[in-house]
């Protein structure tokens, strides 16, 4: 049976998610395929991310997303996030 793996890891200033499994891989038309796959790429690139697709046929599929982490700073009653 095919297993996924999920591991959410913070290095340095970025957060890094990657998400594999042991499936059937994506069929080479992937991206284009759907609203979602869509909506998710461009919600990466809003918060300056990037994401990587690793797959081959009967090998699974490795997703990896990288995102800056954006450290909040207080004054007083104002809050600012700085990169």
């Amino acid at each position: 049976a095919p297993s996924v793996k999920l591991n959410i890891e913070r290095k340095a200033k970025r957060i890094i998610i990657t998400i594999e499994d042991t499936g059937k891989g994506l069929p080479p038309d992937y991206s284009q395929k759907g609203f979602g796959w869509a909506n998710l790429v461009e919600r990466i690139k809003i918060i300056q991310g990037k994401i990587k697709v690793y797959s081959k046929p009967q090998q699974g599929t490795k997703i990896q997303i990288k995102v800056p982490i954006k450290q909040q700073v207080n004054h007083g009653n104002q809050s600012h996030y700085r990169g």
